[in-house]
């Protein structure tokens, strides 16, 4: 897709036969958006949604949608925050969530800071929340609702995850038989795997980002009018890896192109947008929420904050408590709720694999015997040959 803003908007709106109005002399035109202003969109391999076509368009822009009465209204993301007329209330009945012991004000701040929205009692304008007899009510944006539904979702799901009976049996069936994979998840999953290349002599970053692109089959968006511009990094810098005897996984070799200039990627939509370091953690965009069941690794005597800082502590992240900016984590009835950029996310995971590994190894009783015949069982000789194990 290329050409303008208002060409652009009109081929989405007739694809999916519904009516788009722009605020173009209201909130846009106090902006400088106009009508004529070049856009392009590119997808040579994935195949996105209607909404997430629309939202790679308008994000550069910092513009966002409102979908009332039918029509799709577009207009800055500052004013769906601060207008009064885009905020929509919404009741969330949260009683299978919260147990007996749960503060409903860590409950409602859950809500709160696991998503980039404006709050009045913190920003003086923009949504609220209010706790009624196990249910949330919410005044907030679209987007901040479609956010919520989101935590709940996950939240439901973490606590299914570490269930015990009945329960768990239904809980791997149903993720068994809905285990379909999703565009992210196919992404995490081709950058694990060699490239296929050792080498690479591009003339340009545009370039390289375009051959990793290629072999991967997965489109790659760099911020290049937004962040990338900021820091003076254009498509025309030249770019070199060489790997004489190592073959590593694609994920690898993208941090190799992308780490000399402080760059990062996110996956997002189906797509791996690149950007820069700053931005990936100062950016709210880029955070995801995830819930992580660690009830498994609790014992009676466990400090709550001394094991929510031990995952602050455990990565070289930003946190909101530290910081103006970054990532939070909530702790909900033996869950943590983290919202955290995606590199964050995955150090998390190592973490909790590493806790459980040793949590099981020195554990007492009947289950250590038979851990011991497993790991005896599975013990393979050591490699020989060349490479890092060679030493």
């Amino acid at each position: 897709m290329e050409g303008t803003l208002e060409e652009a908007l009109e081929q989405i709106g007739r694809e999916m036969e519904v009516d788009i109005y722009p605020d173009w002399d209201g909130a846009l035109a106090d902006e400088q958006i106009d009508k004529d202003i070049p856009v392009r969109v590119e997808l040579p391999y994935a195949t996105v949604s209607a909404k997430t076509l629309l939202e790679l368009l308008l994000d550069p822009l910092e513009l966002g949608y409102l979908v009332r009465d039918g029509i799709i209204y577009l207009t800055t993301h500052l004013a769906l925050e601060e207008e009064e007329d885009f905020l929509e209330f919404r009741v969330y009945n949260v009683r299978d969530l919260r147990k007996g012991d749960t503060d409903t004000e860590e409950f409602m701040n859950l809500v709160r800071f696991v998503n980039d929205a404006a709050w009045e009692d913190d920003d003086g304008y923009g949504g609220n929340v209010q706790w009624h007899d196990g249910m949330l009510a919410v005044r907030q944006t679209q987007k901040v609702h479609g956010q919520i539904e989101d935590i709940f979702a996950k939240l439901s799901e973490a606590d299914q995850e570490h269930a015990w009976g009945p329960e768990r049996s239904e809980f791997k069936k149903a993720t068994k038989k809905a285990g379909t994979l999703t565009g992210n998840v196919s992404i995490e999953q081709k950058l694990q795997q060699p490239l296929g290349i050792r080498a690479l002599e591009a003339s340009s970053m545009r370039e390289a980002l375009g051959l990793i692109s290629h072999k991967l089959k997965v489109d790659i968006f760099p911020d290049w009018d937004g962040a990338l511009a900021d820091e003076a990094i254009d498509g025309d810098i030249p770019v070199s890896v060489e790997l004489e005897h190592t073959t590593v996984s694609a994920v690898t070799f993208l941090e190799l192109v992308l780490k000399p200039m402080r760059l990062a990627y996110v996956i997002r939509d189906g797509c791996i947008h690149v950007t820069t370091q700053i931005a990936s953690e100062e950016e709210d965009e880029f955070l995801e929420f995830r819930v992580y069941n660690v009830r498994d690794l609790l014992r009676q005597d466990t400090d709550t904050d001394e094991f929510m800082k031990l995952v602050q502590f455990a990565n070289d992240a930003a946190w909101q408590d530290e910081v103006l900016y970054g990532g939070s984590v909530q702790w909900h009835d033996g869950m943590l709720a983290v919202h955290q950029t995606q590199q964050v996310h995955r150090q998390i995971v190592r973490i909790f694999e590493q806790l459980r590994a040793v949590d099981k190894e020195h554990r007492w009783g009947p289950e250590r015997p038979q851990f011991k015949k497993a790991k005896k069982k599975a013990r393979t000789p050591p490699p020989s040959g060349g490479g890092c194990e060679s030493f």
